[in-house]
């Protein structure tokens, strides 16, 4: 057994990589030194963490149906998407829940652990009958497969009326059809038969894959001329925060992304040890990540600040709980406020330093510093309505 620390007394001096230097050590002072240096952090974190994430199908085609009303004024279909590659096939479906407006709508685009089904007890939203879902089997799933027992439990983690009535559209899709979530099996059906990465020592891992799936769902939501295209935000929750992070850093068409308890190789620093460490991580789940990520934290040449960077100028809203130290809220809050100079560089409005982490690490706490947003929700390892009233708020006001 690999051992756990969480007493931050025993944490000791953490030094992370510096930010503000370029790949050839020059200073980052300018909006196009820090494309330049986005650029080359997603290659290393690629090369390094992730994998890389496989470039897009060659097409992807797009169908409608309107599904029954569940909601006042809002109207819910089922996109189902086509994809082929090299002469590969593949379909998905996804559900979408947008207000009935004449106006183009803000949307808010995830992978969710028990698919759209999940959200909602209606039948008309079809079950992922492909996907293989790791755990949650109080809540209804059998052999990593959802049931109909499952229709609805996560209700709370995708609170329909409460996004929709804030004036948002809502689409999911569920992750585990898309990659399955076993060790042994996720290379047998979904993605990875259907791309056909490269394999051995910096092959994609399933977090990269889950990311190329979160992407296409912004493919997808680009052609609907009920969605405003330049208002898209992507969310994830734990293991799929860690996707979502991942898929906003290689893409600007996502202009927000609110990751919730992304924790190890998601927004806590790599370098803390407190928590789960990428040693734990990758020993319960070796298909997560690239075989060439290395478990001793020292020969990282990156932290997750440097990949909380790869967002900006664009909104970054990382929440955290207080009772999930297998997370690290101190060491997730650590890599926001690393991360925010790169949102200081160039003109504009002036953003604000965040406080220091003891006044940060307050249960019900919630800060905001311009395009940058963070709280730390009381309770454990969750997503919640609680969560998501500040994200909405954080979604209007930016």
């Amino acid at each position: 057994m690999i051992p756990v620390n969480t007493d931050e007394s025993r944490v000791g001096p953490v030094e992370l990589p510096d930010l503000m230097r370029g790949p050839d050590g020059t200073p980052v002072v300018t909006t196009e030194d820090r494309r330049h240096c986005q650029a080359w952090l997603r290659q290393v974190f690629a090369r390094t963490m992730y994998g890389p994430i496989p470039p897009p199908p060659n097409t992807l085609e797009i169908s409608r149906r309107d599904l029954p009303a569940e909601f006042p004024g809002v109207r819910t279909e089922e996109i189902a998407l086509s994809l082929s590659h090299r002469g590969r096939h593949i379909g998905k479906r996804l559900t979408l829940w947008r207000p009935e407006t004449v106006e183009p709508v803000p949307v808010i685009a995830g992978l969710a652990f028990l698919g759209a089904a999940g959200a909602t007890p209606s039948t008309a939203v079809a079950l992922c009958d492909d996907a293989f879902i790791d755990g949650f089997a109080n809540h209804g799933v059998r052999d990593g497969r959802p049931t109909d027992a499952t229709r609805g439990r996560h209700a709370d983690r995708s609170p329909i009326p409460l996004i929709t009535g804030a004036g948002f559209a809502l689409l999911l899709s569920g992750y585990g059809e898309w990659v399955p979530d076993h060790p042994d099996r996720w290379q047998e059906t979904g993605l990875w038969p259907f791309l056909q990465p490269t394999d051995g020592p910096r092959r994609p891992g399933a977090i990269s894959l889950w990311a190329w799936a979160m992407l296409r769902l912004v493919d997808a939501l680009t052609r609907l001329p009920e969605i405003d295209g330049g208002r898209i935000a992507v969310f994830g929750h734990s293991r799929l925060g860690k996707a979502a992070l991942w898929a906003a850093a290689n893409d600007e068409r996502i202009g927000h992304v609110l990751v919730n308890n992304a924790g190890c190789a998601g927004t806590k620093l790599c370098r803390r040890d407190f928590g789960e460490t990428l040693a734990h991580l990758t020993a319960r789940y070796p298909h997560w990540l690239a075989p060439a990520c290395p478990i001793q934290t020292a020969r990282l040449p990156v932290d997750q600040h440097q990949l909380l960077a790869c967002v900006a100028p664009r909104g970054l809203y990382v929440a955290s709980a207080a009772d999930d130290l297998w997370a690290d809220p101190r060491g997730e809050y650590l890599a926001l406020k690393a991360a925010l100079p790169f949102w200081q560089i160039g003109g504009g409005t002036p953003i604000p330093e965040l406080p220091d982490a003891d006044g940060a690490l307050l249960p019900g706490q919630v800060l905001r510093a311009g395009p940058l947003a963070w709280h730390l929700r009381p309770g454990v390892h969750d997503l919640t309505p609680w969560d998501w009233r500040h994200f909405m708020d954080a979604l209007r006001d930016w």
